[in-house]
């Protein structure tokens, strides 16, 4: 499953043109009905409320809306399990059918490209399916970084 996964995101990645996010021709595309990595600007919230404008109901994009956070970006004090759970009502309430969660540290992340013996066990979210952040290609693992939050 793995190879056809990346076989479709390669494809689909070298044929869609530019688009109006801002992502250009063969740069990395979204994941369903996620923004493009590297897009979302405004952060996890304005994902859900862009995303609730999608006709999800009608499985738009096989309707996963993923979101990918930054650990390190719980500051001051923030609790995350909070943050999540009104991530998860908002979802909730846009009619989101599968909300994807998955909480990285950036800083983390770039170590892994550099030092891979050192996170031997990091795994993360791809499309569709779970992996060793170190045994997936570069391509992939920018994609990965990109994507947080």
């Amino acid at each position: 499953m793995a190879g056809a996964v990346y076989i479709d995101f390669k494809i689909i990645a070298n044929i869609t043109g530019a688009t109006p996010d801002g992502r250009r021709f063969r740069d990395p595309i979204g994941e369903h009905c996620s923004p493009t990595p590297g897009a979302a600007q405004k952060g996890p919230t304005a994902i859900v409320e862009s995303a609730k404008r999608l006709p999800m109901a009608e499985g738009y994009a096989s309707s996963p809306l993923h979101l990918t956070l930054d650990k390190s970006g719980f500051v001051l004090g923030a609790d995350s399990m909070q943050v999540i759970r009104q991530l998860m009502e908002a979802a909730e309430k846009a009619s989101v059918p599968v909300l994807n969660i998955s909480m990285y540290d950036r800083e983390e992340l770039m170590d892994a490209k550099k030092n891979p013996e050192k996170h031997r066990g990091l795994i993360v979210r791809v499309w569709g399916f779970n992996a060793r952040f170190v045994e997936l290609d570069e391509e992939l693992q920018d994609h990965i970084i990109k994507r947080v939050n």
